[in-house]
């Protein structure tokens, strides 16, 4: 079933300094073959419910059943693929090399032809360089390999290489503001552009019926003159 929000609260981790409430991914990758769709589906559906805004940090794979004719690679990929059909946004984050940006290109044509509208799709190049001439040749270069893949996708995002970073996410630090402003920025102007509510849940919930709104039984003896 869907777990309260007590619940959910009992199985989170809370990160008071950076504000938010964290749950703990799969412990090895093997362990996906304990998860099942309708639970994954219970999780989703109960955080969307619980928290005002839900973020997934997945891996790049979507492929199904449909796209290899394995359902154990559905399943494998079930993380992913139930995460990313409910998203309201889905950030593809790359980096500002030539591998960097052909595997960014390869994810964003994961993500169109799973079927995700290119419009809720933002890229980011993280670690990217300070110099506006360089942004500026890797945000034309994405744009002229991106046309072929889909048309509506926004320039990527740039984000700024930061020092000590790896000193800050041990230390459990809050994360620099000019690495976490823009982004916040950016990831508010697209949703409030696509007129997306976080708060908004994406399930199939009950809605009360309205007398007389289904019709109503024809009479017995209509039926029966029909008949004869």
């Amino acid at each position: 079933g869907n777990p309260t929000l007590a619940e959910i609260r009992n199985l989170v981790f809370d990160a008071p300094d950076r504000g938010y409430h964290l749950v703990l991914g799969l412990r090895r990758h093997r362990d996906w073959t304990v998860l099942r769709q309708r639970a994954l589906s219970a999780t989703i559906e109960s955080l969307t419910r619980s928290y005002r805004a839900v973020v997934a940090d997945i891996d790049p794979d979507f492929e199904g059943e449909d796209e290899v004719g394995s359902a154990d690679v559905e399943d494998r990929n079930g993380l992913a693929r139930s995460s990313v059909r409910r998203a309201d946004l889905v950030l593809a984050v790359g980096q500002p090399t030539t591998k960097g940006l052909h595997d960014l290109l390869r994810v964003l044509g994961n993500l169109v032809g799973f079927g995700v509208d290119p419009t809720h799709i933002l890229p980011v190049m993280n670690r990217s360089g300070r110099v506006g001439r360089q942004r500026a040749e890797i945000t034309a270069a994405f744009g002229d390999l991106v046309k072929p893949i889909a048309s509506g996708l926004p320039s990527p995002l740039h984000l700024p290489d930061r020092r000590k970073m790896e000193a800050t996410v041990r230390d459990g630090a809050p994360l620099p503001l000019p690495l976490t402003q823009p982004l916040g920025e950016a990831v508010a102007a697209v949703l409030d552009r696509l007129g997306a509510d976080p708060t908004e849940s994406h399930g199939a919930e009950p809605v009360p019926i309205k007398p007389g709104s289904l019709g109503h039984f024809v009479d017995d003896d209509y039926l029966d003159g029909e008949a004869s």
